[in-house]
């Protein structure tokens, strides 16, 4: 099945891109129509693949890129240039993306096409990673498609931002819009003449926050509630094949890939709405999201229950699928505010949010407590050379924190529950860049502080454009962390990395 599926995935895509040139050949001549008021430089261009000519108001464009990363934390750098070990952490990885557009008079389309080998190999329906139609129509722009959408004024930084999941695979490598997923959304904006923008959105499905099944990129988190499942299966196998039951064990066998919910359906739909304003030199902003959180919680009860019988001397209640881990998506409603603006030399910006969740009194351990989260900062020109801060503060305070383990669980359980009782997440992010040679080297550097938790993440980025498009970059990241810290599964992950990349 798996193989018909990319197999299908791939045969629409190539099918899109060849719509789409069908489409420019036949309004060949109304684009060179729309194009006459153009001067030759906006309308001068390579022509693209497939024979497009210039002036078409087809374009195609894109990014190959090819990166080798060595992991040095740990003893992942043990094996390194010994034929004898082969257990080196080495990932390379080449990347294609391609771009695809068409602009009439009142509407346009974008596409984008993935190629790698993990989203070929497990993720095939990002292949076509992104697709947006759009059309205006007075002061209204209305699109629809495969999208990413950014709300807030942060930074890369958002607490306001929820509509899109995150591809944890390789942690927080990628940059911000580059690990987000693309989801399937309709989204209406309506500019009013008084300055004034409106916008709403509707998604009919939600995508999880993507984590990696294995390797040292896996959450440690994810691993235990994987154990969890997999001692209560291996009870159940047991019993089935001393039972000589075929069935049953094949029922048994794909019961660890059902644990997790699936959320392509309308019960995990998500809507929200924005306003955004400019008051003199204050862009201000609200905003209302309802839907779930994207990572999951996990209800341990049938675990715990099944764990006191056994301890009692009764182990038949670990054999029942009532002991199962119960995965599920909070629902979860965010209460949005936003603002930036120029002062002096700075650029100041901010979001606030209010995260309100199903257990209001925080006394329930398998559902998330409500929060204030926030992200505040700045970034500056500094006149020496080109250097340019940034500095931005992102958190969390958990409300309600006192009565994570009043109930009849014991708190480590709490999905909440914070090993050292500090209930307030909190990162400075620091990022110093500067340019030279008249931009085609540029020097980079991110800073993340986790305060109170021992967090620490460094990650220094040269790269230089060779000639063209074509860049080099030679990058690194040092991570370390405490025993309770967000970084303490990759701790042992700092890496180097080289890569080349063309934008054509």
């Amino acid at each position: 099945m798996k193989v018909r599926w990319k197999i299908f995935t791939v045969a629409v895509c190539i099918l899109f891109i060849f719509i789409l040139n069908a489409g420019a050949q036949e309004s060949f001549d109304d684009s060179f129509a729309f194009d006459e008021g153009l001067d030759s430089e906006d309308s001068s261009g390579s022509g693209g693949l497939f024979g497009f000519l210039d002036g078409s108001a087809l374009h195609l464009g894109g990014k190959a890129s090819f990166y080798v990363m060595g992991i040095l934390g740990g003893d992942s750098s043990s094996a390194f240039f010994d034929i004898d070990k082969v257990d080196d952490a080495v990932y390379i990885s080449p990347e294609l993306f391609l771009d695809v557009s068409y602009a009439g008079r009142s509407s346009e389309v974008m596409g984008t096409l993935k190629f790698d080998m993990q989203t070929i190999q497990e993720y095939p329906q990002d292949i076509l990673n992104e697709l947006t139609l759009r059309f205006y129509a007075g002061d209204f722009v209305i699109e629809g498609g495969k999208m990413k959408l950014v709300w807030g004024k942060g930074d890369n930084l958002h607490v306001i931002d929820n509509f899109n999941a995150n591809d944890f695979t390789l942690f927080i490598i990628p940059e911000y819009i580059d690990r987000r997923l693309a989801e399937p959304m309709f989204h209406v904006a309506w500019n009013a003449p008084i300055g004034l923008r409106a916008e709403a959105v509707y998604a009919p499905i939600m995508t999880a926050d993507r984590f990696a099944r294995d390797g040292i990129w896996k959450p440690s988190r994810y691993a235990a509630i994987t154990a969890i499942a997999q001692e209560i299966l291996a009870v159940q196998g047991k019993a089935a094949l001393t039972a000589n039951d075929a069935a049953s064990l094949m029922a048994i066998a794909e019961k660890e890939d059902t644990i997790i919910p699936s959320t392509s359906t309308f019960d995990y739909g998500q809507i929200g709405l924005r306003l955004t304003y400019t008051i003199g030199m204050v862009d201000i902003g609200a905003s209302y999201y309802y839907g779930h959180y994207k990572q999951p919680s996990v209800d341990l009860s049938g675990y715990l229950y099944a764990m006191r019988m056994a301890e009692s001397g009764d182990s038949s209640y670990l054999s029942k699928d009532a002991a199962l881990p119960k995965v599920h998506y909070d629902r979860l409603q965010v209460f949005g505010l936003e603002a930036a603006a120029a002062l002096g030399r700075f650029n100041l910006r901010g979001e606030l949010a209010y995260y309100l969740t199903g257990d209001i009194d925080g006394d329930d351990p398998w559902t998330r407590n409500n929060s204030i989260d926030w992200v505040a900062g700045f970034d500056v020109d500094i006149p020496i050379h080109n250097l340019n801060l940034n500095v931005q503060n992102i958190g969390k305070y958990v409300l309600r924190n006192d009565r994570i383990g009043s109930g009849s669980y014991p708190a480590k359980y709490d999905v909440d529950y914070k090993a050292n009782d500090q209930y307030v997440t909190d990162q400075i992010s620091i990022v110093l860049k500067d340019t030279f040679l008249r931009e085609k080297l540029a020097l980079s550097c991110n800073v993340v502080v986790g305060i109170g938790v021992k967090d620490l993440l460094v990650k220094p980025v040269v790269s230089y454009n060779v000639f063209d498009d074509l860049i080099l970059e030679l990058s690194g990241m040092y991570i370390t962390s405490g025993d309770n810290g967000d970084f303490h599964d990759y701790q042992d992950n700092s890496y180097i990395q080289i890569m080349m990349s063309y934008k054509f």
